[in-house]
């Protein structure tokens, strides 16, 4: 079960657990809950970004020094598109999963 379908389930208990109080404590609590997962997934997702970005920057440095070699290590160019390539992937999986 993705986290999208736990947080609405969570909301779906919180609506149903006892309908006829007007402010049902365990309604609210289980609403916070829901609240901050929804927060703590958005913040991973941009840390997983962030750390993208900085492994990107890292191998572009590698690759502007390695083109002062005359280009001995061309398969550096090659490998930082493969390894884009497959973050994208996984963070496309992770966002299918989320959803």
């Amino acid at each position: 079960m993705s986290i999208s379908e736990q947080v609405k389930e969570l909301r779906e208990i919180a609506t149903n657990w006892n309908p006829n109080v007007p402010i049902n404590p365990v309604s609210v609590v289980l609403n916070k809950a829901a609240d901050t997962i929804e927060a703590l997934t958005a913040k991973l997702q941009a840390a997983n970004m962030e750390l993208i970005e900085k492994i990107d920057r890292e191998i572009d440095g590698v690759i502007v020094k390695d083109t002062y070699s005359k280009g001995k290590n061309a398969g550096l160019r090659k490998a930082k598109i493969l390894v884009k390539e497959q973050l994208r992937q996984e963070q496309e999986l992770k966002e299918y999963e989320t959803d």
